[in-house]
């Protein structure tokens, strides 16, 4: 049994007897305690399970709640003016919704830091902009699904980072997502099933495309690798912290990253440590490719930009929408592949999807 806890909420999986043992004995210490099972809502997000024992989260509901802004048209305003005090709540009040939903989309959580961006004085495009954002979202949103039936032993987490230079003021907006996918030596993917992701702004400033590039691919193999580990420790849950931090690469699930930035992709695969202009990177750089030779991260890969799902994360259109319809595909059908060719450990490789 896995159990989370909020406060006096409680979420848990596992098996019948598990779950009946753990509600009775909290009824014994707290009384009459009701225990929904397979279809509720929790903290906003409704969770279900189907016949096929896919476990789904959604907020569709919540999203339905969410009101556009609605500002008012005076003469001499124009789209570069600034918005009024009323419209500066609204438009907190929006993003901060939309950040909330992050918590099942991806595309949420990366527009809702976008748009913050624009704070504190947006102006009337920027209000345009969020507009258009919930309208992508009421249109293309997809639940969080966890598909049943991946094998771990058959398995392997896919990693992929992007980031965006200066998009965010002075600060780059990075993000991933993570995938556990199919472990198959003839594709890069297959069947995926999304189980991380972020996108937000960079708590670093980056002074280059290359160097904003490496900082967004920290962030995503620092989370991965806690994944791995995690999913170990589900795997053995008798180990003790000590075991788990001595516990060789090669026992835990393989982890590939991917990234469109030829520059990182290029000092990754450089038998020798790079010669990096930009000094504040060489330690994160030098960590990177630590990872690699400790076998925590079993391949880079270099997937051109238009394959690059995490792209959806890191920038928006013109009128505030994501580009993220692969993603969106990716996200309902539970498959993905590159279309173009990639870089897989330094060859060249096509699929033909």
């Amino acid at each position: 049994m896995v159990i989370s806890l909020h406060v006096d909420d409680t979420l848990a999986t596992g098996e019948l007897w598990a779950l009946t043992e753990l509600h009775q004995d909290l009824e014994k210490r707290f009384g009459a305690m009701k225990a929904e099972k397979n279809s509720f809502r929790h903290f906003g997000v409704d969770i279900s399970r189907n016949s096929n024992k896919d476990v789904q989260m959604c907020q569709k509901n919540y999203i339905a709640n969410l009101k556009p802004i609605s500002r008012k048209k005076e003469k001499g305003r124009t789209v570069e003016s600034d918005a009024n005090a009323s419209e500066i709540t609204d438009y907190r009040s929006l993003v901060s919704g939309i950040a909330w939903v992050g918590i099942t989309s991806p595309g949420a959580q990366a527009v809702a830091s976008l748009m913050q961006s624009y704070l504190p004085v947006p102006k009337l495009k920027h209000l345009d902009m969020v507009n258009c954002a919930l309208q992508q979202l009421v249109d293309s949103y997809v639940p969080l699904v966890f598909r049943y039936g991946f094998d771990l032993k058959s398995s392997k987490l896919l990693l992929m980072t992007d980031s965006s230079l200066g998009n965010n003021q002075k600060y780059s907006q990075g993000g991933y997502l993570l995938f556990i996918s199919e472990d198959d030596p003839n594709l890069i993917a297959g069947h995926v099933n999304l189980i991380g992701f972020r996108g937000a702004k960079s708590k670093r400033v980056a002074n280059s495309t290359s160097a904003a590039e490496t900082l967004a691919m920290n962030q995503g193999v620092e989370f991965a690798v806690h994944v791995q580990t995690w999913i170990s420790e589900l795997s053995n849950p008798t180990l003790t912290a000590r075991d788990m931090t001595n516990m060789p690469p090669s026992s835990l699930i393989p982890l590939e990253a991917c990234t469109d930035c030829n520059d990182l992709y290029e000092n990754l695969m450089n038998p020798a440590q790079p010669n990096l202009t930009n000094l504040s990177m060489t330690l994160h750089m030098t960590a990177l490719r630590s990872d690699r030779q400790s076998g925590r991260i079993r391949a880079w890969v270099w997937l051109d930009t238009n394959d690059m799902l995490a792209n959806a994360l890191t920038k928006h259109n013109v009128d505030g929408t994501l580009p993220q319809e692969d993603l969106i595909t990716c996200l309902e059908q539970g498959r993905w592949n590159p279309r173009l060719p990639y870089k897989y450990e330094g060859q060249l490789t096509s699929e033909a999807v």
